[in-house]
């Protein structure tokens, strides 16, 4: 069975030199390969370089990673979207007429004459850099615009159809530029498919479906797995080991991504659920953003020992006290890993640096950042603070020194902290990621704004205002 880490690099794309580090340690742990999404971050050349982003690779990035993970004896799986989530091509002014609604980059026009050929450009290039790649992942979840241009309407196809034939002609054409290449798609688009439809369509004979469900608990569609047993012979499974819990997620949910992987390998074990199916293996995805316009989630060093768990996790069959202890101590943690994200008071003791994980550093930052972020919405919910600090009153400053006094030293303290983490982010993450200042001015800034101005506020109230400036 294999197990594919995904590497989600359209947010916060890791230095090639953090990857030299971790992609040994993900093999360690039991992966089997990776499922790599460069999106906008891979270095496509004439006639699509200006796809690239500033934090993207370059062809010798790409090589060195392909080099990492084939020492480490892991295959790598390239992803590229070809229907939904395409905003990275279609919102610039060069594809933007491919779109299927023009005031929305996420969809293709499956219509279009020049679709396809852009996409077949694409796919090209990706397999270019990835001669020895087994399987190409080309996405095709979550195409929520369909049927809505005048070259849709004009053959009258419904939206099943439409998705049916894009799709099909898609992995035709990658069979022509590489025979070899069994294409893989996310299954969300077609699980209500009638599988009469599905086989008329040719899809079945064409593709391998990855099936995904990043909760607790799995829900699929009544029917759904009776109706992919009618049609297709072979399946993956998608799971999550972070960037499933909060859009704007600082720490994964770790307890939540055990519990999906347990709740899929007891699914897996259901012999009414899978008997018609040779099960391929599963992809653990680890989502940095939601779409190419959403900001970050999971930071991948806050990631890691989420990820340690879920593949230890898979290979023991079941969570449990002794795994959760043995991987806590094999990634340095004096006590056992936090499963929870709501942050607790943590101090640079919990972890041993000198037998920690890469980007420990980070880790730990990350968990200070998100102690202050909940401390001050305590403050804020407080007694005194809603009653003695209230915008009304310190505009009118109509207060109680004495819970303002109160105030002031929880704000200085929450302050200092912040500041103190700041500089610790500030200087680490750089090392690991190509995002720094995005990270910080969606993390970090805001709240050291909102920390300023109230602690602003307190002083004057209690001190007085400041002295003119000379």
């Amino acid at each position: 069975m294999d197990r594919l880490v995904h590497l989600d690099l359209k947010g916060a794309p890791p230095q090639i030199t953090y990857l030299e580090k971790v992609v040994p340690l993900v093999a360690s742990w039991g992966a089997t390969g990776l499922l790599v999404e460069y999106e906008d971050t891979f270095p496509y050349w004439e006639p699509l370089e200006g796809v690239q982003s500033s934090s993207s690779y370059s062809k010798k990035d790409v090589q060195s990673l392909l080099q990492i993970a084939s020492g480490c004896q892991l295959i790598v799986i390239p992803l590229i979207q070809t229907f939904g989530h395409l905003e990275f091509v279609l919102k610039h002014n060069q594809w933007s007429y491919l779109r299927e609604v023009e005031r929305f980059p996420s969809e293709v026009c499956p219509s279009c004459d020049d679709t396809i050929p852009l996409l077949e450009t694409m796919i090209t290039q990706i397999l270019t850099l990835h001669p020895d790649s087994p399987y190409l992942h080309i996405g095709c979840d979550e195409v929520w615009e369909m049927g809505h241009c005048s070259n849709c309407k004009k053959t009258e196809m419904k939206r099943e159809e439409l998705f049916l034939r894009h799709v099909t002609r898609l992995a035709h054409c990658i069979k022509t530029i590489q025979p070899k290449i069994v294409p893989i798609i996310w299954d969300d688009m077609i699980r209500t498919t009638d599988p009469q439809l599905l086989k008329e369509s040719g899809l079945s004979e064409c593709v391998e479906i990855m099936v995904w469900s990043y909760g607790e608990t799995l829900n699929f569609p009544p029917g759904m797995w009776e109706r992919y047993g009618k049609t297709f012979g072979k399946i993956w499974v998608g799971t999550a080991w972070k960037g499933a819990s909060g859009v704007d997620a600082l720490l994964p949910n770790v307890n939540m991504h055990i519990h999906n992987h347990e709740a899929w390998m007891q699914l897996l074990q259901s012999e009414t659920a899978f008997s018609s199916f040779t099960f391929q293996g599963l992809a653990l995805t680890g989502w940095s953003r939601y779409d190419h316009y959403a900001v970050l989630c999971e930071l991948l060093p806050v990631g890691l020992p989420s990820l340690a768990l879920c593949l230890g996790t898979l290979q023991q069959g079941s969570f449990s006290e002794w795994l959760h202890s043995s991987v806590s101590r094999s990634l340095g943690f004096r006590e056992v890993i936090p499963l929870d994200p709501l942050p607790r008071h943590v101090i640079v003791e919990d972890l041993n640096q000198e037998e920690s994980f890469p980007g420990s550093e980070i880790y730990l930052a990350v968990l200070h950042l998100a102690g202050v972020h909940h401390r001050t919405l305590e403050l804020k919910a407080t007694m005194v603070f809603r009653g003695w600090f209230h915008d009304y009153n310190v505009q009118r400053k109509f207060i109680n020194p004495r819970h303002v006094e109160l105030i002031l030293h929880q704000l200085t303290e929450l302050n200092e902290s912040l500041e103190k983490t700041r500089k610790s982010l500030g200087e680490s993450l750089k090392q690991y990621v190509k995002a720094e200042a995005e990270w910080m001015g969606c993390n970090v800034e805001p709240l050291s704004r909102e920390l300023s101005c109230l602690l602003s506020s307190a002083r004057e109230l209690v001190l007085g205002p400041p002295a003119p400036s000379t």
